[in-house]
């Protein structure tokens, strides 16, 4: 709660609980109670407290409070004081400081001075010139003196023997103050919700402007002089220090390639090469794949008594597996005929067997694979 708002709403509480003491201690000489339980509207400008219903609304300006029930009716208001007689006026403030004067300009060869003229007669007042800027703040006048004294008020009852601010808690969210009575009877007033800042009040009123002073009579202008004759032109200065070498340009693009020059001379044949190895014959499977890698096997081998025979490979015979390679039988002539052929028996990496119908008889093989 804001230091303003802070002091009307305490004078409204004090206010409340004063009331609530007087209508205490006339409580046994009246017949008719009254409740002052609330709720109230307290002015937060001028501290006016007036009791509403229970459903009635404060007016604009107010905040709303709810007392605790007294019974008694309020006692009479002491006679106010006479007031006392008004303070002095302060003293007018000093006039603002003058503006500084604006720099003369250049003066001209002094002329002849003329003959003193006859003064001339008093120029008409010119006219009032505009409203001037308003004059700084005026000192603070000197306090007037205290007035009598006004009568002595009727004895007040007892009132508030402390006021205690509290802090922020469940039932006071914005903080409040614990208040007690002359009977030690504590009551616990909470403040309200901070609102929101009032607008900007209009701006105040112009000040009347000073007294003008009185005008200066107006001094006898110089003649001008004449204006001097123009110099000759000065010399041709010399020339400027040469600048410094500014940066390297950046690297042009490459030029186009030169025309094709003629061809030279054949040169003279070299010497015959040695003689190579002799090339493998290429190798392919019945898809058209070239088998890299493979080479041939070739040789004879006789089948025994009952036509078996075997074929050992050594060195780089050695095919790679038993299905990368594959081998024919071709039986030499003087042999007995064949009546149910010959085929191959088993197959390794080195070497196979194979069988036929011709007994001791002497075949031609050939193996191929990798």
């Amino acid at each position: 709660m804001k230091k303003g708002r802070l002091i009307p709403l305490l004078a409204g509480v004090i206010a409340l609980l004063v009331i609530a003491g007087i209508a205490s201690a006339s409580q046994a000489s009246h017949r008719r109670p009254r409740s002052l339980a609330g709720p109230f509207c307290i002015s937060k400008k001028t501290g006016v407290v007036r009791q509403v219903g229970a459903k009635k609304a404060c007016h604009r300006g107010e905040v709303r409070k709810v007392g605790f029930a007294v019974k008694g009716l309020r006692g009479p208001a002491g006679a106010a004081g006479l007031q006392g007689p008004a303070g002095a006026a302060g003293a007018q403030g000093p006039s603002g400081a003058a503006g500084a004067t604006g720099a003369a300009g250049a003066p001209g060869p002094q002329g002849l001075p003329g003959p003193q003229g006859d003064v001339g007669q008093q120029g008409a007042t010119g006219a009032q010139g505009p409203q001037g800027a308003e004059g700084l703040q005026g000192a603070q006048g000197d306090q007037g003196p205290q007035g009598d004294q006004g009568l002595q008020g009727l004895a007040g009852v007892p009132g508030i023997s402390s006021i205690t601010a509290l802090s922020p808690d469940a039932v006071c969210t914005s903080g409040g103050w614990l208040i007690e009575d002359w009977q030690s009877n504590l009551y616990e007033i909470c403040n309200g919700t901070p609102g929101a800042d009032g607008q900007t009040g209009p701006q105040g009123p112009q000040g009347d402007p000073g007294p003008q002073g009185d005008q200066g009579l107006q001094g006898v202008p110089g003649t001008n002089g004449a204006d001097g004759a123009v110099g000759p032109q000065g010399p041709q200065g010399d020339p400027g220090a040469d600048g410094a070498q500014g940066p390297a340009g950046p690297t042009g693009a490459t030029g186009a390639d030169g025309a094709q020059g003629p061809a030279g001379p054949t040169g003279a044949t070299g010497a015959t090469g040695a003689q190579g190895p002799a090339g493998a014959a290429a190798i392919y499977n019945a898809a058209g794949a070239s088998q890299a890698s493979a080479h041939i096997v070739e040789g004879t081998v006789a089948t025994n008594g009952s036509g078996n025979g075997s074929v050992t490979f050594a060195g780089s015979a050695v095919f790679g597996s038993a299905t990368s390679f594959v081998c024919t039988l071709t039986g030499e002539t003087g042999g007995p005929a064949a009546t149910n052929g010959t085929f191959i028996a088993s197959k390794t990496t080195t070497g196979f067997t194979f069988k036929s119908t011709l007994n001791s008889t002497t075949f031609d093989y050939v193996c191929i694979g990798t």
